[in-house]
């Protein structure tokens, strides 16, 4: 009966501190990123991206589109793309909450938990960067 007990409130208690944008939505974003020209709205070919988060971690774009993971909570991302005959273009993307952590309403020490880590938040799947030729 006592092992019981101490196994119900051990659960309890670790429910209670894990945050439920930590464990529905998970600590990193895919974020799908399209560099097109901003006149014809077509993609371009062998554009040159670097995504920089506010702790330094830089992403490569390796492909247009292209696919990123970013770990949630690290701030704007920086976007810097680079293509001869084109503008250099440098953008951010924004961080949006994560609709998720409002589900802590019920369990604060879950907000907590999501607050220090970052997960209250999230980046956009899709992103745009739009260049204009020189």
């Amino acid at each position: 009966m006592i092992m019981n007990c101490v196994k119900l409130l051990t659960f309890s208690a670790l429910f209670m501190i894990s945050g439920c944008a930590t464990v529905f939505t998970g600590a990193s974003n895919n974020v799908q990123i399209r560099v097109v020209d901003s006149e014809s709205n077509e993609l371009i070919q062998n554009v040159k991206c670097a995504i920089t988060d506010n702790d330094g971690m830089v992403y490569l774009l390796s492909s247009n589109p292209g696919n990123i993971i970013a770990t949630k909570g690290k701030g704007t991302l920086r976007v810097d793309c680079k293509k001869a005959g084109y503008a250099q273009q440098n953008m951010g993307i924004a961080q949006t909450i994560n609709g998720v952590t409002f589900i802590n309403v019920l369990f604060w020490p879950g907000f907590i938990v999501d607050a220090v880590t970052g997960n209250m938040h999230q980046y956009p799947a899709n992103a745009t960067i739009q260049m204009k030729k020189i």
